[in-house]
């Protein structure tokens, strides 16, 4: 049972929380999440080829994963003894030449999914929108 004196900060809760609720919350064609995701993966492809068509270069990593090793432990606070048996693979960047012309089309296709991912988001976003505008 709400008192008279504890209204006024039930009041701001209530006010506080329902600007946390999500307005398009009922409607399931504003659920963007995956297309989002998406875009975010398409635009860091979109940044990775500029890059690499500025450089005439890509990097690429290698792992080798020659030789391993075995790794004896000797106790610590509880005395434990431990063995483990490790591969180290090594990682190596090597610079490998770019085909422009390739990299080009690649380019624009990727701007071409971006542009569609976007009026993707645009049009779900839209459709549960209120209609008074806000």
């Amino acid at each position: 049972m709400l008192t008279l004196r504890a209204l006024p900060p039930a009041i701001v809760l209530l006010a506080v929380l329902s600007g946390c609720v999500n307005s398009t919350g009922n409607c399931p064609k504003a659920d963007t999440r995956d297309e989002e995701r998406e875009l975010r993966t398409v635009e860091r492809l979109i940044r990775d080829t500029r890059t690499g068509m500025a450089r005439g270069y890509r990097e690429e990593t290698t792992y080798d994963s020659g030789g391993g090793f075995v790794n004896f432990c000797l106790g610590g606070i509880n005395s434990n003894v431990g063995v483990s048996v490790c591969g180290d693979p090594s990682r190596r960047k090597t610079a490998v030449p770019i085909d422009a012309a390739a990299e080009e089309r690649k380019l624009a296709a990727l701007e071409a999914r971006r542009s569609a991912l976007i009026s993707e988001i645009s049009a779900k976003s839209a459709a549960c929108a209120p209609a008074g505008g806000v």
